[in-house]
């Protein structure tokens, strides 16, 4: 049986995505038979990305927003976001505009949303998923009625798009990987170091909590964030706390936790493993992810799982 697990299931799995993949290829060709493949960046006036993938993933790929915005100064930029990483790219310079696609809603609301899409006529849509089976994005660009529409070909995954393209043979940085995605447009970069914005009201926000907690310049801030998407991608509860524990004890921290509702029970269980208690504060549920934004940047060491 272990060799079934180890070697057969995975090869077999393996040759039916190979046989798939053909097959979407085939179709693709057909699909985009006698139209055009090649762009040209001087008649690009509207541009929709789209990333359905989850906060951390966007957040990495805002080097990539970047890079189209530089290479196509006049053009308006829209984006595609599920409607809880949106925050991730409210007041980015690089965009024009932000919808919200949640995959979740019903077949009706996907209808509509696909025909507001079209009457939009984009000349170029850029899909900048990067998960191997996520469909939702490479059809939404496909009924979209862009003239060019480009997407990773993982598995044949990208069979909608006109421009396929090959992923790494093997993982690389995520930012790297999803630069990638823009080859085809004549646009490489080796900057992959993401930028968030923040908004003067957010900031106000968190200069109105510190005030209201009595925490001034003179403070040693920490914020940590021990939640993430999977239980695997966690470090040990008691690992946080020893951190926390010598933060408060060797620089007299004030350390923030921070996460969603459903993580603060994990932030309690790291906290009453803290002996200095008084130093600590549960956050976790309390701010939206604007506000926590502004938190981080306020503070002077942010500890986290996932980017």
């Amino acid at each position: 049986m272990a060799i079934y697990y180890t070697i057969i299931r995975p090869l077999l799995r393996e040759s039916i995505y190979c046989l798939l993949a053909a097959f979407l290829n085939i179709i693709s060709f057909f699909l985009f038979l006698g139209r055009s493949k090649s762009i040209d960046s001087r008649q690009v006036r509207k541009i929709v990305l789209i990333k359905l993938e989850r906060i951390g993933d966007l957040i990495l790929s805002t080097p990539a927003i970047r890079e189209v915005r530089k290479n196509f100064p006049q053009a308006h930029i829209t984006m595609i976001v599920n409607p809880y990483a949106r925050a991730i790219i409210e007041n980015n310079p690089n965009l024009d505009e932000i919808l919200e696609f949640n995959t979740k809603m019903g077949i009706l609301k996907k209808n509509y949303f696909i025909t507001q899409l079209r009457k939009q006529d984009y000349d170029l849509a850029i899909d900048l998923d990067t998960r191997d089976l996520l469909f939702s994005p490479a059809w939404l660009l496909f009924f979209s009625k862009a003239k060019i529409t480009v997407g990773l070909n993982n598995y044949g995954r990208g069979f909608l798009y006109h421009l396929k393209v090959k992923p790494y043979a093997s993982p690389q940085l995520y930012g790297k990987e999803v630069m990638h995605i823009l080859e085809p447009l004549g646009i490489r970069s080796s900057e992959y170091n993401p930028e968030l914005f923040l908004s003067g009201e957010d900031k106000d926000f968190i200069r109105s909590y510190f005030d209201g907690m009595h925490i001034n310049d003179s403070y040693i801030v920490v914020t940590i964030h021990p939640g993430g998407f999977y239980a695997a991608l966690r470090w040990e509860k008691e690992n946080y706390a020893k951190v926390a524990q010598h933060l408060i004890e060797k620089y007299n921290a004030t350390v923030l936790f921070v996460g969603s509702q459903n993580e603060r029970e994990l932030v309690e269980e790291i906290i009453n493993r803290i002996t200095l208690k008084e130093k600590v504060i549960n956050l976790a549920g309390q701010f939206s992810l604007k506000q926590t934004k502004a938190l981080i940047a306020h503070t002077h060491l942010f500890i986290g799982n996932s980017s």
